[in-house]
């Protein structure tokens, strides 16, 4: 049986609070939100590429923080509620600066990539 990946670095929000501090407030890092509502889930299929992508970026001493944000209770993200498709959320010191429609690996890697830079010291 495969070894169940160590994910205790990805953030898990569902309220507007979790939002404000994991999202809006993260200065520091790109920050990837992978928006899902609570009858559908967050997107499993990426797992394996956010735990190497981060671990690399990380080593590359990029930073790149994932957050799963539920909508259910995120008046923010209300419109993604009851779609089915994942989508993936970019910010930047909390301003969104680009989404994905779909689990989109290619987009969602070139856009780390452009935006995932070192902190400022």
């Amino acid at each position: 049986m495969a070894k169940k990946l160590d994910l205790s670095f990805v953030k898990e929000v569902s309220d507007m609070r979790g939002f404000q501090s994991h999202v809006l407030g993260d200065t520091d890092s790109l920050v990837v939100v992978d928006v899902f509502a609570k009858c559908w889930g967050p997107c499993r299929g990426l797992d394996q590429y956010f735990y190497n992508g981060v671990l690399d970026m990380e080593d590359a001493g990029r930073r790149v923080t994932i957050v799963r944000a539920e909508v259910d209770n995120i008046g923010a993200l209300h419109e993604y509620k009851d779609n089915a498709k994942p989508h993936f959320l970019f910010y930047v010191r909390g301003e969104l600066i680009a989404s994905v429609k779909g689990p989109q690996l290619p987009k969602i890697q070139a856009l780390i990539n452009e935006y995932a830079q070192p902190p400022v010291p």
